[in-house]
């Protein structure tokens, strides 16, 4: 239902790729180029929007950690957030 909803690389599908320890390069190139990035609590966060919907990766020592998104097709949401599996 979610995964090409948007058009573009912010769905459910490509979160779901999304594995801890990939590297920032393997993120981004199922991504595509952050919208945002930002250098918090010692971590690198990389933000990627599309209208009301995000996907938030958080590295330690340039490995995914952390995940969060929230998909959204206008009447439905997925949100998922927490350690990557």
């Amino acid at each position: 239902m979610f995964g090409n909803v948007l058009g573009g690389n912010v769905s459910l599908a490509n979160y779901n790729q999304i594995k801890r320890g990939m590297s920032e390069a393997q993120v981004r190139a199922i991504m595509g180029t952050p919208t945002e990035t930002a250098d918090r609590a010692g971590m690198h966060v990389d933000t990627w929007k599309s209208g009301d919907s995000f996907i938030v990766v958080s590295f330690a020592n340039g490995k995914a950690v952390v995940g969060k998104c929230h998909i959204t097709d206008g009447a439905a949401f997925v949100e998922s957030q927490g350690a990557l599996p």
